[in-house]
């Protein structure tokens, strides 16, 4: 698994590095990272073409794509195409930073990933507009079994480049590789998290039969604490990876 970090040098100029997160076995046919701090988790909408003047990032924070496409271009010149399941770690918060433009006939949507410690602090949000993000999420039925929701990130916020969701209160990211053949039978989730595709495809199974598909760029809050829970199994013959994100509430 690998990311992109886009960071300014002692001569102010931001630029692009690959980043691998060390994973260790985990449960399940999958390797878990350490936990990566967080401040929070908070879903951003960037207008349909957007072209932004060169800035620096509001704070250090992960970006994840989870629908739409963006071109980023770092102070050297060099431009990363992001589209769905994309990972970018901003600290570039000095300098002359970088430029966004939104190249998707639709809106950039992302989910940002404010390191612990950072100010999270936006400006008002429009009074008009549509939901930010979209998502759904697997939550104990009251006959103990499980069953799927739709869920609506509101629009709460403004930032530099959009409009953004409420706080949602994470404590930590985790990265995760899944093996191929995974199957994970009946298990109720760990914690109330949110469980973010970036690459491969599995399939989640509630009590009721229904079948949601997640690949990249998907997001599941995973609330079925308590009960049967739920199966996950993988949708394809390439491994997974994923994103486990804890919330606090």
């Amino acid at each position: 698994m690998r990311y992109l970090r886009l960071a300014a040098g002692t001569d102010g100029i931001s630029r692009f590095s690959e980043q691998t997160p060390e994973l260790a076995a985990g449960g399940g046919a999958s390797e878990l990272s350490a936990p990566v701090p967080l401040g929070g988790a908070v879903f951003l909408q960037i207008a349909a073409g957007t072209d932004s003047l060169p800035h620096p990032a509001p704070r250090r924070q992960f970006l994840v794509v989870l629908s739409g496409a963006a071109g980023i271009t770092d102070g050297a010149g060099r431009t990363e195409h992001c589209g769905p399941g994309a990972l970018v770690l901003v600290e570039n918060t000095t300098g002359a930073g970088h430029r966004t433009r939104v190249t998707s006939s639709g809106p950039l949507v992302l989910l940002t990933l404010p390191l612990a410690g950072e100010r999270l602090e936006y400006g008002p949000a429009p009074a008009e507009t549509s939901p930010v993000a979209r998502f759904f999420g697997i939550h104990t039925a009251a006959d103990g079994g499980s069953v799927f929701r739709d869920e609506v990130a509101a629009a709460a916020g403004r930032s530099l480049l959009g409009v953004t969701s409420p706080v949602y209160p994470a404590t930590a990211l985790i990265f995760r590789r899944s093996a191929p053949d995974q199957h994970i039978d009946w298990h109720p989730a760990p914690r109330r998290q949110f469980v973010v595709t970036v690459a491969g495809a599995a399939e989640v199974e509630a009590t009721t039969g229904e079948v949601r598909a997640i690949g990249p760029g998907t997001v599941m809050l995973a609330n079925d604490l308590t009960g049967k829970g739920h199966i996950t199994r993988s949708a394809a013959p390439v491994e997974r990876l994923s994103l486990f994100i804890p919330l606090a509430d």
